[in-house]
């Protein structure tokens, strides 16, 4: 099989979305964490040449399947950013600070509005493509603005 460049995804936010859609399609699990800490040393060396033989494949493979998805997924973030929604990578600028704490943390984030200073003591409610009432009803109150005003938790 013929070799890609897989660090191409570390700027190509499209890919990178057909990426996670070709390896972590629910966004969860061992694969996230596993992904998300590739792109990571990717960082520090995009010629991958220190990454495990079959963390590199795997990745490979990924970045061929994605290649497939790329314009979808351009068309995609566009239609998202006329609705105000951007997309935050692990690799860029504007990824949450305290996100890169967390062991299995996203690989990309889809954002409506902006992230600021004030975002680094914020809640992030995450839910199902399939959620109940009672589920959007509990996000909602959760969510919404001066929610947790006077209480104090814990």
């Amino acid at each position: 099989m013929n070799s890609v460049d897989v660090s191409e995804v570390l700027e190509d936010e499209p890919l990178l979305a057909a990426l996670c859609e070709e390896l972590v399609t629910f966004m969860n699990g061992s694969n996230m964490g596993r992904l998300t800490f590739l792109l990571d040393e990717l960082m520090l060396d995009p010629s991958g040449s220190h990454l495990d033989e079959s963390d590199y494949e795997w990745l490979q493979d990924g970045v061929r399947g994605a290649a497939q998805r790329r314009d979808a997924w351009t068309r995609e973030i566009l239609r998202l950013a006329d609705e105000g929604v951007s997309v935050v990578t692990s690799t860029g600028p504007g990824y949450p600070v305290n996100l890169t704490l967390v062991h299995d943390g996203p690989p990309l984030l889809f954002v409506k509005g902006d992230l600021c200073e004030q975002d680094r003591r914020a809640v992030a409610v995450v839910g199902t493509r399939v959620a109940s009432k009672i589920g959007l009803d509990l996000a909602q109150l959760i969510s919404g603005p001066s929610s947790f005003v006077g209480m104090r938790l814990g």
